[in-house]
């Protein structure tokens, strides 16, 4: 094998250099290992993949998570860190944020436990600590860049409801990064989706917009508000099997 190779530096006071396993990184694209009791991994990018539950909430939630693949040794080396990384920029800094957990891994690959989720971070290449906002973050676990799930941080007041369907990240093409952070679509596409915000959504301005409205057909019904920093609102579109679920900002 190979020496192992550099994965990622933290800021937290000293900088932490973080090894990752020389069979190819974190994206290491390996064949799934044997299942265990029947459950077959889930793999991204060649990585195992847990599930988190519940997938959103606020700071100081406790999240229960469970996957199966994490059988080579890599994943049982004693570091045993589990960080929420923002590796996509959408925070101001790209927040990497250390939590307190229980996740264990046995050695046919099964992962449990919890974490819970941290109120603050540290820039990945900065000096200082700041709120963990909200944001969907990777779950990192041995390592910063080695991603295993995906966890929504909220803000105190914002609806806890788990969205359906498929989440649209396509907000800047289309015009609506200023409306909502998060949209998703069940039984339509996303360019619908959000061309549906874009035209609809102006006026539902956070945290006090309308409770309900009529629209295009849809019927769409405010399921929480906050007045944090920044102002959002949570609204749930439904036009018969057609469901819109977004977050005013």
């Amino acid at each position: 094998m190979r020496e192992g190779r550099e994965c990622s530096w933290l800021p937290f006071g000293l900088a932490v250099l973080v090894l990752v396993s020389a069979w190819g990184g974190c994206n290491n694209g390996r064949t799934p290992s044997t299942t265990v009791e029947g459950r077959a991994p889930v793999y991204v990018n060649g990585v195992p993949q847990v599930t988190a539950t519940p997938s959103r909430g606020v700071a100081g939630t406790r999240v229960r998570l469970e996957g199966y693949g994490f059988a080579d040794t890599r994943w049982r080396r004693g570091a045993d860190d589990l960080w929420l990384t923002d590796t996509r920029g959408e925070s101001d800094c790209l927040v990497v944020a250390p939590a307190e957990h229980d996740v264990t891994v046995t050695a046919d690959g099964h992962l449990s436990g919890t974490f819970v989720v941290p109120a603050r971070g540290a820039c990945r290449f900065g000096a200082g600590e700041v709120d963990t906002g909200p944001l969907e973050y990777e779950i990192s676990y041995q390592c910063t860049d080695c991603h295993i799930g995906t966890f929504t941080v909220i803000l105190p007041g914002e609806s806890t409801e788990e969205p359906t369907g498929a989440r649209c990240r396509d907000n800047v093409v289309y015009g609506v990064q200023n409306l909502a952070d998060e949209i998703y679509a069940e039984g339509l596409s996303c360019p619908e989706a959000v061309l549906f915000v874009r035209d609809q959504a102006g006026s539902w301005q956070p945290p006090d917009g309308p409770a309900h409205v009529e629209a295009d057909g849809f019927s769409c019904d405010r399921t929480g508000r906050s007045d944090g920093l920044p102002p959002r609102a949570n609204y749930r579109c439904n036009r018969g099997a057609q469901t819109i679920w977004l977050v005013r900002t």
